[in-house]
């Protein structure tokens, strides 16, 4: 939560989901909830996971609160989708 709480922007947003998810290949956190941006309500959605070795993967996604429903599906998937590389040397 932290790190979202001290994300621009998101300093004041209301966290109401808290959730262990699959993310990242492992076990990762979902917070959703509200905040507002510019006079406009807006949703969010922070998904973080900690790999091995203390690597960390994060994707926030954002929307006019209106909007946001019919994009989960999306935000899911691509969470869905997102995995750490397998930790050694880099790829050449």
């Amino acid at each position: 939560e932290r790190l979202l709480l001290q994300t621009k922007d998101f300093a004041a947003a209301k966290i109401a989901i808290r959730e262990r998810v699959p993310f990242g290949g492992t076990t990762g956190v979902l917070h959703g909830g509200t905040y507002v941006d510019k006079g406009l309500p807006k949703r969010f959605a922070q998904y973080m996971a900690i790999g091995e070795g203390g690597r960390a993967v994060r994707m926030l996604v954002s929307a006019n609160e209106g909007e946001f429903k019919g994009l989960e599906s999306a935000i899911a998937a691509i969470a869905k989708s997102i995995t750490f590389r397998p930790a050694g040397p880099a790829a050449k």
